[in-house]
């Protein structure tokens, strides 16, 4: 076979490629949208990882480092082009411009609420600690609460956007927290059995610089000694311990307080 012939190989594969870059990213838009109707985090990491582990599995060793630059590369575009088709880019402001936007009652505010292992396990995991809510109800209640924070008797209405994220994997989250740099203007985290082993995720939060409470629906002061440890705490606002989920409203108060006061 010769070099024409070659190239008009790779010139139909590459097109097969193209074409099915493009319906993943079309199917990717289609979930994106449904996640974010029903309150879920819009882009999914792991799942980009995990397909390209099932790449590499059956790549040969020799073509192994080569499809991973290549693939690394096609699957950031496709989360680039998932997050700017869903998600409208909002200028970067400094928190003096938040805090007139939030008395003006302009939308503007994006927090990120996070949440750590077994988080998604409420409701089952020990009840008598945690409660019987639901993780669907954590954000249900959160959502509410914060409307009702931002209604028009206070004139903030509509000056808050929450979205959740929640993973039990500590490198998902410090992924979550710099994929938050200056997209978004507060951080409500309850990192859970991580709060007390991760400097990785103290690391993220003191490096995208985003005002950040931390949260914990049991009263930890109370409990094990090796949960008196807090690595995040340091680099937080403020501690929320022991309200139930309740307490994740308290937190986007503190956040609220923190940019009307710097305003």
């Amino acid at each position: 076979m010769d070099l024409e012939e070659q190239r008009k190989k790779i010139d139909a594969i590459d097109d097969q490629l193209v074409a099915l870059l493009e319906q993943r990213m079309r199917t990717a838009e289609e979930i994106a949208r449904i996640k974010q109707a029903e309150g879920l985090a819009v882009t999914d990491p792991l799942r980009e990882r995990r397909l390209l582990d099932r790449i590499m599995e059956r790549s040969s060793a020799d073509l192994a480092g080569y499809n991973r630059i290549l693939w690394n590369s096609i699957l950031e575009m496709s989360k680039d082009h998932q997050r700017k088709t869903q998600q409208e880019e909002a200028p970067v402001e400094d928190a003096g411009e938040l805090g007139t936007k939030l008395k003006k009652g302009e939308a503007g505010m994006r927090i990120l609420v996070l949440n750590g292992p077994n988080i998604n396990f409420l409701g089952i995991r020990e009840p008598e600690i945690y409660g019987k809510e639901t993780y669907q109800d954590l954000i249900r209640e959160t959502e509410k609460a914060a409307a009702e924070l931002f209604e028009p008797a206070a004139g903030l209405e509509g000056a808050v956007r929450l979205d959740f994220f929640q993973s039990n994997h500590e490198g998902a989250l410090v992924d979550a927290i710099q994929a938050a740099y200056r997209k978004y203007d507060g951080i409500v985290i309850n990192p859970a059995a991580y709060t007390h082993t991760s400097i990785a995720i103290a690391d993220a939060l003191k490096a995208v610089g985003i005002p950040t409470v931390e949260v914990h629906i049991s009263d930890v002061s109370r409990r094990e000694d090796f949960r008196q440890i807090s690595y995040v705490r340091p680099v937080c606002l403020d501690t929320v311990s022991g309200e139930g989920i309740p307490g994740y409203a308290h937190a986007l108060r503190i956040l609220a307080d923190h940019f009307r006061t710097r305003a």
